[in-house]
């Protein structure tokens, strides 16, 4: 089995982050959402959805959302052939700000 790296976003590694607007947003639960919250998360205008890729931090909307999902979710599901070397693997946090307004960061590893 690959190890993987530690994670570096102190979303995924301590359960809070502040966006690039300067709002602080709190982990909501234990451990990643389950697919279907992030269906509904990624589908919602109003969820902030970050993805991690090499040190970048890249705020998603409409279609890059729908993409980064379709590709991760086999990784959630854990449906993904490994012995090809794929050492790629997905950290997911659900967190929410005090206003009530939701965020996913996603931290892709590689």
């Amino acid at each position: 089995m690959t190890t993987q790296p530690e994670p570096v976003l102190p979303a995924v590694r301590d359960g809070s982050w502040r966006s690039p607007d300067g709002t602080e947003f709190r982990q909501r639960g234990q451990g990643p959402p389950p697919l279907p919250r992030l269906r509904k998360l990624f589908a919602d205008p109003e969820c902030l959805v970050v993805h991690s890729h090499l040190g970048t931090e890249t705020p998603l909307t409409g279609d890059a959302r729908s993409q980064l999902l379709r590709t991760m979710a086999p990784y959630l599901r854990d449906k993904v052939d490994r012995s090809a070397g794929d050492s790629t693997g997905f950290l997911v946090v659900e967190l929410k700000e005090p206003g009530g307004r939701h965020a996913v960061v996603v931290e892709e590893l590689c």
